[in-house]
């Protein structure tokens, strides 16, 4: 037996917005799932870590299962399908992962936890609503940013009534712009 416990913390996005992150705590352990795949950590208390700010912990019981049990039959799997490249923010995340490790250990109050995580995971379906055109656009921007800067180069590459090394770095300092216009835009990406 072991109690289970559900800790939410929130965290800022990009775009300002608040996000919520949730883990299980079971065994004296923490399993929480992000964009690095699955977690399981003696760190039962994310508060302050990583942007982390704690927000709600909520005691689900305790679950008739054993440590090893769940290690043994149910972890390999949850660890193969819950892997780093299959994270996606608003759809397939922590909480997501929460709910699964909650239909594994079966606590006496889970329902108090599949109740707070499918309320968060409706919000960020909403939030996913309002962020995703957000970052469509300042795509957008970027690329016409990038166009103009690398169109800007070569025109004036061409036509400036400069002396040759004067032009050259000219060029070379535009195109160094471009590259950093780009190497942000392929990070915000």
């Amino acid at each position: 037996m072991t109690q289970v416990f559900l800790r939410i913390y929130e965290f800022k996005l990009f775009t300002g917005f608040t996000e919520y992150h949730s883990e299980i705590i079971a065994f004296d352990k923490s399993f929480s799932y992000s964009d690095e795949g699955v977690e399981i950590s003696t760190v039962q208390n994310k508060d302050g870590l990583d942007g982390y700010t704690l927000v709600a912990t909520y005691d689900l019981g305790y679950a008739d299962i054993y440590e090893y049990e769940f290690e043994e039959f149910y972890a390999p799997d949850i660890m193969m399908e819950y892997t780093a490249d299959d994270y996606q923010l608003f759809h397939r995340n922590c909480r997501f992962f929460s709910l699964e490790i909650l239909n594994i250990l079966k606590p006496s109050d889970a329902e108090i936890g599949r109740r707070v995580l499918q309320d968060l995971n409706r919000m960020s379906t909403n939030l996913s609503r309002v962020v995703q055109p957000v970052r469509s656009f300042n795509n957008t921007v970027f690329k016409i940013i990038s166009a103009v800067l690398l169109i800007t180069s070569v025109y004036y590459g061409k036509i400036l009534p400069m002396s040759g090394n004067c032009k050259d770095y000219t060029i070379i300092v535009l195109l160094i712009v471009h590259f950093f216009v780009m190497a942000i835009y392929c990070l915000w990406r």
